[in-house]
């Protein structure tokens, strides 16, 4: 430690006093004499002592009033000061050699958070960050493996047309592939969703060759491009089918995308919450006393 520091936390150690409980105090009468004060740490002594029962009562107070015993035997109002208090009452001192050095003693020095605390913030930080960058990174390469399933569904198209087909059904879904019709096995569609009233049906022999960009599945909406060749039932059209068309739309992938980083917002800004109310004694401490 330098000198000249040395000496200031010294000169002010010598008439510092400490409760039974540890903490520790400074008479003001005491300090206006190191201060060689005329009588204005006493006054403001004072006024902090009336403003914080004003404001807060008679508990954790920074001033204490107390009496002193004078060399004639009488007693002379005083007070016990914090730390606080003591750094409060410099500060508003004028400027002098002694009033710097009390400076320089009371006013708390700045401690850095400890590396933990600053790692999990980097963390939180850097979290968020990268998740983002890995779903826009995923989600673009999906984006690109449906635009080329798209061009290719695009080219079923082009060539159904060019072979004299044409888009019979839109909006397809696979409803079973064992329908048996005087012995012959048809796979069924049906057109329209499950929460309304289904469309009539299309229907085509199981061992009929097609053209599709990815195995039939259920559940999947597809289009139909063929040919019409009648009434299998009384609900079902029979078709000369072409090709099977899934279109793929890029506007779900835009939906998760924004789901994801909303996701990865939320819980960057959650779990920095919970660390900021856990770590909430760091953030108060991170004004300490640099003895």
């Amino acid at each position: 430690m330098e000198p000249a520091r040395e000496k200031t936390k010294t000169t002010f150690d010598k008439i510092r006093h400490v409760h039974e409980d540890g903490s520790e105090y400074w008479i003001s009468s005491e300090l206006a004499e190191v201060l060689k004060d005329d009588g204005l740490v006493q006054y403001m002594a004072g006024e902090l002592c009336a403003r914080q029962q004003e404001d807060a009562g008679t508990e954790n107070r920074n001033v204490t009033p107390i009496e002193r015993m004078k060399e004639d035997g009488t007693k002379e109002q005083d007070y016990a000061l914090t730390r606080k208090a003591c750094s409060m009452i410099v500060e508003e001192l004028p400027l002098r050699a002694e009033v710097w050095d009390a400076r320089q003693y009371f006013t708390p020095k700045k401690r850095p958070v400890g590396k933990a605390w600053k790692n999990l913030r980097a963390a939180i930080i850097i979290f968020p960050v990268i998740y983002s960058i890995l779903v826009i990174l995923l989600l673009s390469h999906e984006i690109r493996k449906r635009e080329d399933k798209n061009a290719r569904n695009d080219q079923l198209r082009a060539e159904a047309a060019s072979a004299g087909y044409t888009k019979i059904a839109n909006d397809c879904r696979l409803k079973s592939r064992e329908m048996t019709v005087d012995g012959t096995v048809y796979i069924v569609f049906m057109q329209g969703h499950a929460m309304r009233t289904e469309q009539p049906g299309y229907a085509f022999p199981a061992d009929s060759t097609y053209k599709i960009d990815s195995e039939l599945a259920e559940k999947r909406v597809y289009e139909i491009y063929g040919r019409e060749l009648g009434e299998l039932t009384e609900a079902i059209i029979l078709v000369e089918p072409y090709c099977l068309v899934r279109a793929e739309s890029d506007l779900s992938m835009f939906l998760y995308m924004i789901l994801y980083l909303s996701t990865a917002l939320f819980l960057g800004i959650i779990v920095e919450s919970i660390l900021i109310v856990a770590y909430r004694r760091t953030y108060q401490n991170s004004f300490a006393i640099d003895g």
